[in-house]
This record gives structure tokens, sequence and C-alpha cells, in this order.
């Protein structure tokens, strides 16, 4: 059944490089001056971009000899670990749904939609724990959610005057986003998971790196489910049924 040996180190390598990336980027916001400016060419960005480097070229590396030969049922197996992280994110995203700063109507949309996705990722992850393919518009409805969330998020960081700020942060929203619709398409077609894996990978990084600055809620609820929702029989298969 493990057809895809390399996917649990990819999954262990995207943990350490984002926590060590978390770390630096939290060391970046110390050195921040009263008048909310970062130091420029400050070792821990620089090192923070290598790592992100570092990880696109590893995933994309393992990942394009991955085939496109499995059943959804074979990648994505009745796991209560995977399940359990679903229903988790879906939590996370439940409680960082709100959103105060925003304008216009994604004052309205944005929780509205975060709560949705909630709901839609909770309802997945409950299906995972029984064995049951969810739905693939529950996934379509979370990468709507995350675009309003995205467009939220750059209108707050329009006024941001250095892009170290906001870079990982929309990074972030950007690859979740990309896995989400890759997620989805799964559902539908059940063969191709390259593209899935690989923004998967850039999301469970930057999701960790984001979580030094602010919403650390709803990159910590991404990170989890990123981490969890690939089967990787070296890590939790054992507890597959």
């Amino acid at each position: 059944m493990n057809r895809f040996p390399k996917t649990e180190f990819l999954s262990l390598f995207s943990i350490i490089l984002g926590l060590v990336g978390m770390a630096l980027q939290s060391w970046l916001m110390s050195e921040m001056d009263s008048s909310g400016l970062l130091p420029f060419h400050h070792i821990s960005g620089t090192v923070a971009f290598i790592l992100l480097a570092v990880v696109v070229a590893v995933s994309f590396f393992f990942l394009k000899s991955v085939r496109p030969s499995e059943t959804y049922g074979q990648m994505f197996p009745k796991s209560p670990i995977a399940g359990i992280g679903c229903i988790l994110a879906g939590v996370g995203m439940a409680f960082s749904a709100s959103a105060p700063d925003a304008t216009g109507i994604l004052q309205l949309l944005a929780p509205v939609l975060g709560i949705a996705a909630a709901g839609a990722l909770a309802f997945a992850g409950f299906s995972r724990l029984q064995g049951r393919q969810p739905n693939c518009l529950l996934f379509a409805l979370v990468a709507v959610a995350l675009i309003v969330r995205t467009m939220l998020s750059c209108q707050k960081w329009s006024a941001e005057t250095q892009v170290p700020l906001y870079f990982f942060p929309l990074l972030a929203c950007l690859s979740l986003l990309l896995a989400t619709y890759f997620r989805a398409e799964l559902g539908t077609t059940g063969k191709n998971c390259r593209q899935y894996l690989f923004f998967r990978q850039l999301a469970l990084y930057c999701c960790l790196v984001s979580m030094a600055g602010g919403d650390w809620l709803f990159y910590l609820s991404g990170a989890i489910w990123m981490a969890t929702d690939f089967y990787a029989p070296a890590f939790y298969g054992k507890y597959a049924v």
C-alpha cells in the first residue's frame, strides 16, 4: 500500500524547516524599531528565504517521480489522525473567521464564509474518520473562503511599507488556496496528486513561518490540516483502518 514512500519524509522536512523559519521570523520581528520598521538585510530574513527555496527545490525533486496511479481510497484511507487533524483545522478556522478590520462586502463575507469553510472541514474530517470520500464541493467551499480571506488580508497588507512583514503570510494564503483547489480536484479525478502535494508542502512551511506574526490561529489551522491530510504510512499508517 505504501506507494508514496517519500511523502512522510517531505512532511517532516517541511515541518522542521517551518519551525526553524518561524523562529527566524520571530527574531526578525523582535528587531523592529520604534517606528515599526524592520532592519534591512537582516540575516534571519535571508535564511528564511533560503529555507523557502530549499523546500520548493526538494519538494519538486521528490514529487516529480510520483505517478498518478493511485485511487482516491488508497491516497486518503480511513485514518483517525487525518480525520482529527481536519476537524481541528476546521475548529481553528472557525475561531479565526472574524474580520474586524474588513471594509465593504468583505466585512460580511469573510466571517460567513469562514464559518462555512470550518463546517466543511469538520464534515470532511468526520467522513475521513468513517472511511468515506467527502464531496469535493466541501473543499471547493474552503477554497472560496480562502480567496475572500486572501483579499481581506491584502486589504490590510496594502498599508504595510515593507514586504517582509507580509510576504510569508501572503504566500501561505496563496499556497493553501492552491493546495485546497487541487485537493478538491482529487475528489473528482482521484489520480494526479503531485500538484496537491507540492502546494501542500509549500503551505505547510509558509503557514508555520507566518505564525510568528498575526492571525497565528488561522495559520496553525492550515498547518495542522496540511500536515495530517495526506496518507503518510511511516508516520501514522499503523493507525489507518
